[in-house]
């Protein structure tokens, strides 16, 4: 009877051991995945947009477009393009952003008083933000775009940015028709 028991002792505990096994390898695969979901998102860039208006009646009316990387990771930039209209202006460097607003307020006295070009190759990182372009409209003639005017220059407008994350996910942000 001794025996018996022995052998049912031995049998249990030898299922026990793989049982506890199974579950260990099940639990290390499911903490796996989380880790690869965990490190995707602390990796994921996140561009946004910030559009800074300042109106001083005496003097002048200015505009900031502004870039921001709030993810958690960097945006390794590999395309930049702006258009207007929905036809991309040809350019390079910071030419291109002369040659966009040369085609959407040139019906205004401007300066254009601070201008970035994000060129393939380039890292943004996280929590950076970089200003795309600041204009002063001028105020000598007391005739510079209205607020409306302002809005209908920058829905014509579109920032498109091809770019990668540290895990070599592709992204797209665009400032234009969010459907793509």
């Amino acid at each position: 009877m001794v025996d018996f028991f022995r052998t049912l002792w031995d049998v249990i505990i030898l299922h026990w051991s793989k049982i506890i096994a199974v579950i260990g390898l099940a639990y290390g695969v499911y903490k796996d995945r989380q880790a690869k979901n965990y490190k995707s998102l602390a990796l994921k860039p996140g561009l946004t947009q910030l559009i800074n208006k300042l109106e001083d009646v005496n003097y002048c009316y200015a505009l900031s477009i502004i870039l921001i990387n709030n993810g958690l990771g960097p945006a390794h930039i590999e395309k930049f393009e702006i258009t207007v209209d929905g036809k991309a202006i040809q350019g390079e460097g910071v030419d291109l952003i002369e040659k966009v607003a040369k085609s959407v307020v040139s019906d205004y006295e401007y300066n254009i008083i601070h201008k970035s070009y994000l060129s393939p190759g380039y890292i943004m990182a996280a929590s950076e933000k970089m200003v795309i372009c600041s204009i002063i409209f001028m105020a000598k003639t007391r005739f510079w775009p209205s607020p409306k005017d302002v809005e209908n220059a920058i829905k014509r407008t579109a920032m498109n940015i091809h770019f990668k994350s540290v895990d070599g996910k592709q992204g797209f942000y665009t400032t234009g028709n969010k459907t793509k």
